[in-house]
């Protein structure tokens, strides 16, 4: 939220279909208010405004954040693209990003880099990778390939 974000939900979102999409929103008595451990609920209205709430929003993306130090094993699929799935709710499939969390990693960071990946995905097309990504997995001998020693990029 100090870095922008609004807040719809903490513990208790409600998800609806609407259309090919799925909404978000928080239960009435709820609107409003963070639990935050260690510190106790906040009220969110009354510490950053009523533009840090928005009452629903579509759902298009799910984080499932994960202790790093878990049994779960990443392949290397999963390290160079991410771990992904998706996830049924309300009856619509969501994609979902897995991630590893552990002390000194800014989650905050991380979160708005996944997003602005699947932002960018979206945008032109599932699992897009950028040019530049592409070409770390082209053919080598290809000018460009940052392993090449011929072409223009060399």
């Amino acid at each position: 939220i100090s870095r922008g974000h609004r807040l719809i939900a903490d513990d208790a979102p409600c998800f609806v279909p609407h259309g090919s999409e799925v909404t978000g929103s928080c239960p009435a008595r709820l609107f409003g208010l963070l639990e935050v451990r260690g510190i106790g609920i906040l009220d969110i209205h009354e510490l950053f405004g009523s533009n840090a709430l928005k009452t629903r929003k579509y759902l298009r993306l799910i984080v499932d954040l994960y202790p790093s130090h878990s049994d779960r094993r990443i392949g290397a699929d999963e390290r160079l693209f991410g771990d992904r799935g998706t996830e049924r709710i309300a009856g619509l499939p969501i994609p979902v990003w897995r991630l590893p969390v552990a002390p000194g990693r800014n989650i905050a960071v991380l979160l708005e880099a996944i997003v602005r990946q699947r932002n960018f995905e979206r945008q032109r097309g599932e699992r897009s990778v950028s040019p530049r990504v592409r070409r770390l997995f082209a053919d080598p001998d290809q000018p460009g390939h940052p392993a090449s020693t011929s072409g223009p990029d060399a």
